[in-house]
């Protein structure tokens, strides 16, 4: 087996906030894995447990986060699922370039990296100010 190594410089504000998520993960997968090695009788080797926790938290990178979730992390901000809900009907019921359309006639900045429900998300908090906060 050969051994490799990967740095890579995390500098983005999504970059870090995907590294901060995989530090959490393997944070939390190496408590439940020294739990484990703690209640086994018959412990794997420490380098075995390491690779595995690694293992399992890369693979977690690799399912994407709920749409809620990714909404809240891209924006900032908590949805209750009224408010989720309604973003996710404009989302449905509005092509992406009407959209920007709406957002650039009210002057809202609409950014290349923005999905269909953020500008969602930016017309309603523009119109409505703090919508359906619970």
């Amino acid at each position: 087996m050969r051994k490799e190594s990967l740095n890579i410089e995390f500098s983005g504000e999504i970059e870090l906030e995907v590294y901060d998520r995989f530090e959490q993960k393997v944070e939390e997968l190496w408590n439940k894995l020294r739990q484990k090695i703690e209640k086994s009788s018959k412990p794997q080797s420490r380098k075995d447990m390491e690779r595995l926790m690694v293992i399992r938290a890369l693979n977690s990178f690799l399912r994407p986060l709920p749409a809620k979730e990714r909404l809240e992390r891209r924006t900032g901000e908590k949805f209750s699922d009224f408010r989720f809900s309604v973003v996710v009907g404009i989302d449905g019921e509005y092509r992406r370039d009407e959209l920007e359309a709406m957002c650039l006639e009210r002057g809202l900045r609409i950014g290349n990296n923005k999905d269909k429900k953020e500008l969602a998300w930016e017309l309603l908090k523009h119109e409505f100010g703090d919508f359906g906060n619970d």
